[in-house]
């Protein structure tokens, strides 16, 4: 948790306060600053939870050999995915990476993740994203907070803002 103390007179210095803040923390800085180091986090985590294949599984579709999955290729697939809708508002999906690049094949890519996560009518569920999440909550919150702290504290130690004070 972060105390504010304020020091100003009336309504409209607080407002030119916040909105100074405002501007001086940029989305960039709360993705790469921030999100990301704890997003660094959960993916460790979720990826220790990952199951790992004992052989390759070979997929078919139409009767004919799609690909073959190879063991290790849906916790090699798990890591951070930013979207253009980041821009916008700052934000990162932890998950198994498919759509675009090198994991569009579907030999690399972690398309397969969902069959694995809820099972289907062959496989049993194996909610492995909720463990690895669970497991590292307590860890991304703490490290959350401390990272949100300090870069707060940086833009409100910077000139203009000295009637804001953080502890």
């Amino acid at each position: 948790m972060i105390d504010v103390n304020l020091k100003a007179t009336n309504h409209n210095e607080y407002a030119l306060m916040f909105k100074a803040i405002a501007a001086d923390l940029t989305d960039k800085e709360i993705i790469s600053k921030v999100l990301r180091p704890v997003g660094n986090v959960f993916v460790k985590s979720i990826k220790d939870t990952t199951p790992v294949l004992d052989r390759p599984f070979k997929v078919y579709r139409n009767q004919k050999l799609y690909t073959t999955i190879e063991p290790g290729t849906l916790k090699n697939s798990i890591g951070i995915i930013q979207t253009a809708s980041s821009k916008l508002f700052p934000g990162l999906y932890i998950g198994p990476r498919y759509k675009y690049g090198k994991w569009k094949k579907p030999n690399i890519g972690g398309w397969f993740m969902h069959m694995v996560q809820f099972g289907t009518e062959f496989i049993k569920p194996n909610p492995f994203v909720l463990r690895g999440f669970l497991a590292a909550r307590a860890t991304g919150i703490a490290m959350l907070e401390k990272k949100l702290k300090s870069v707060l504290k940086k833009i409100v130690s910077s000139k203009g803002k000295s009637k804001i004070k953080l502890q």
